[in-house]
């Protein structure tokens, strides 16, 4: 359930300012109608309209996106909790845009996994820089004149 809601959410996101918007928004909006009514399905959909506007008006669309995949990964999540039927839809809605967003949703998901044995050290950086600065020896650890 937590991959499908993380795959839903990149979908989700990367087809925010996008040609696919409106059917991927209506089709959400749908999923969460069905579970929640009144002012909850309400807010959803003001926040996908809010979220998508965001994205259109970032000088870094794609930061704005991945900035938004958590926390659509977590609606996504309480709304399989809540209505575990919304499985085969979701599932639907990853597989039909697949093709369509395939380009842009590899920036949201990513898997990474580091491991250091025996006194080992591990440095590992996503979606960024790493400066690492080395000193071979302090100055109270030195021999010799």
């Amino acid at each position: 359930m937590a991959t499908l809601a993380a795959a839903a959410a990149a979908t989700l996101v990367t087809a925010m300012a996008t040609d696919t918007w409106s059917g991927v928004r209506t089709t959400v909006a749908k999923l969460f109608r069905r579970r929640r009514r009144g002012k909850a399905a309400q807010r959803i959909e003001t926040e996908l309209d809010a979220d998508s506007a965001a994205v259109e008006r970032a000088a870094e669309p794609d930061a704005a996106r991945r900035a938004l995949v958590g926390r659509w990964t977590l609606e996504f999540s309480a709304l399989l909790d809540e209505d575990p039927e919304c499985v085969v839809p979701l599932a639907e809605l990853v597989q039909a845009y697949a093709s369509d967003l395939a380009e842009n949703r590899r920036i949201f998901i990513t898997r990474q996994t580091a491991v250091a044995h025996d006194y080992g050290s591990v440095f590992a950086v996503q979606n960024g820089d790493m400066h690492l600065h080395t000193h071979s020896r302090s100055t109270t650890d030195r021999t010799g004149p």
